[in-house]
């Protein structure tokens, strides 16, 4: 079983509160002389139950965002720095050197570069001239957790390796720095009486209310390498599940102006049904039932993905307790996140010998991963 050795995380320079943020929204709206009741953006930032949130750009530019062009190669430089600091705190923790690292797989959506940001990163570390790069694009909010069953596959062949997992999504700024600019522009032109364009509207302002900017990175390992150690949580096995006909229902689009999130409601229904037969099965084929569980890292969507989950489950306040409070602190920082969660788990819970934790993720497609650990 592949083992999980260290987790380090990263945030950029801005930090705003909820309040800061959709005071800004709400001035824009404003400006731009949008008819639309600005209640409904001061309830929909206090439902997501965040305090405040990181970017990568200020808001300084927020009412004269510059192009997409300028916001794309200010994320990738900004995402390449974050990157190599997090990647540089994980190496020491772990106590490994960068040459000793077998394989490189990152995970990105919202920062477009050719060649990704790893070859970037081997660029200023010194790493194995063969060293495998591994760079998958475009699995959202689930990418975290895609990315530990992904790179257990690959230790399950190669147990004396040693593999970096990099997630890193500058998705906050995207959608702040023209993105929803764009929209709010175009709905001018709208009649905002109309049910399916007020729906993509307030979708749109649920976006900005949710997401951040984050980096996260994981170092594991195979059964055969030195720094597999008692302890330690190891992956037991993996699930994937693919809803068909779903495209819909969570993405992003490019467009000129930047980034437009595709954020349906009914994510949390779909969160519900598209589990159970991920899970299900998981659990069975190792003898389990959801109560033996005892470290729940479920990727934070928002409030109602959390609910959802929770009722389908029957999960308690303490199981989606480290959920809520990496929401509440960092926001939905999409792919990062449940590495947010892992790396507090580190820091903060002292887990008995033995105890099985549940990492679970859905995203764009839309599908979901999870995967079984043990510590």
């Amino acid at each position: 079983m592949p083992y999980i050795v260290a987790t380090e995380t990263s945030l950029p320079t801005y930090y705003y509160d909820q309040q800061t943020l959709a005071t800004t929204l709400k001035k824009y709206c404003q400006a731009i002389g949008l008819d639309i009741d600005l209640d409904i953006i001061d309830s929909l930032f206090h439902n997501t139950q965040i305090d405040g949130r990181y970017f990568a750009m200020p808001l300084d530019t927020f009412f004269d965002p510059p192009p997409f062009s300028t916001v794309a190669a200010r994320c990738v430089e900004e995402a390449a720095d974050l990157c190599e600091k997090t990647v540089r705190k994980l190496l020491a923790t772990a106590g490994i050197h960068s040459t000793e690292i077998h394989q490189f797989t990152s995970m990105l959506s919202t920062v477009v570069s050719v060649p990704t940001v790893d070859a970037i990163l081997i660029n200023r570390i010194e790493f194995a001239p063969t060293m495998k790069r591994v760079p998958i694009n475009g699995l959202g909010c689930m990418a975290g957790v895609a990315g530990l069953s992904r790179v257990a596959d690959y230790l399950k062949g190669h147990p004396t390796e040693a593999v970096i997992l990099l997630t890193c999504e500058l998705g906050g700024t995207a959608f702040w720095q023209g993105g929803v600019q764009g929209y709010l522009q175009e709905a001018l032109n709208r009649d905002l009486t109309e049910s399916s364009f007020y729906t993509d509207l307030v979708s749109q302002i649920v976006t900005v209310a949710l997401f951040g900017d984050g980096v996260a990175a994981t170092l594991m390992v195979g059964d055969d390498h030195p720094l597999a150690k008692p302890g330690l949580p190891r992956v037991v096995d993996t699930r994937s599940g693919f809803l068909p006909d779903t495209l819909h229902v969570a993405g992003v689009d490019v467009l000129d102006n930047g980034f437009r999130n595709r954020l349906s409601v009914d994510v949390p229904g779909l969160a519900k049904t598209g589990l159970r037969p991920v899970l299900d099965p998981l659990l069975a084929d190792h003898g389990l039932t959801v109560d033996q569980i005892g470290h729940w890292l479920i990727h934070p969507g928002g409030p109602k993905v959390l609910t959802a989950t929770a009722e389908e489950f029957g999960l308690t306040a303490e199981n989606l307790k480290l959920s809520q409070h990496v929401l509440r602190t960092v926001g939905n920082v999409s792919g990062p996140t449940v590495l947010y969660m892992m790396d507090e788990t580190f820091s903060s819970y002292e887990l008995e010998p033995g105890t099985y934790g549940l990492v679970v993720g859905m995203g764009p497609g839309f599908s979901q991963e999870a995967v079984l650990l043990q510590w």
